[in-house]
């Protein structure tokens, strides 16, 4: 079973709990709980349509702060391994300006990013263009057109899955064709 900050909630996660024991599998929580102030940061380096409002992330904060071991034991989980986070795994980008606007000193514009985060922006970025591809094959008239569109969202999502979390160069160049595929399909819309 896994969980991310839509399972903060106790009724969501009562629900995978369930489906869990269903299926007789281990219910194993992995709550790690990030600085409150990590949390703006890493939401601010999303794409502007992937970004959370502060209060939300506060509100998901202080949810995931309450679900203690114990509380998750309560709710049913089998056990629970909390994950040490630390806050600071690389320089974060400290300047206002937007990305287009900072800076890039090498070839890797995320350069001060730590890779965990980068992965974060390439699964975002695959997210992004599989919806863009989903939505023209879900729209299309033509069966033909609405096969091509779906087989591309596959295509992505294939790809997604095959880059390695940790290969940085892949991460940054599949993020940088996707980016460039979701903006051509922005401009002939």
């Amino acid at each position: 079973m896994t969980g991310n900050s839509t399972n903060v909630e106790p009724h969501v996660r009562a629900g995978l709990v369930g489906r869990a024991r269903l299926h007789r599998r281990p219910i194993v929580a992995l709550p790690f709980l990030p600085d409150l102030d990590t949390c703006p940061a890493r939401n601010r380096m999303r794409p502007a349509n992937r970004q959370g409002p502060d209060n939300t992330l506060r509100w998901q904060h202080a949810l995931a702060a309450e679900a203690t071991a114990d509380a998750l034991l309560a709710e049913g989980f089998t056990a629970v391994h909390q994950i040490a986070t630390n806050p600071y795994v690389g320089p974060l980008p400290t300047t206002s300006a937007s990305r287009s606007e900072q800076p890039v000193t090498g070839t890797d514009p995320h350069e001060n990013t730590p890779t965990a985060m980068v992965y974060d922006i390439f699964a975002e970025t695959a997210n992004d263009l599989i919806g863009r591809y989903t939505h023209l094959s879900d729209t299309s008239d033509d069966e033909a057109e609405r096969e091509q569109w779906w087989q591309q969202a596959l295509a992505v999502r294939d790809a997604r899955r095959a880059v390695k979390a940790q290969d940085r160069e892949e991460l940054l160049e599949h993020i940088a064709r996707w980016k460039a595929e979701a903006e051509a399909l922005r401009g002939s819309a």
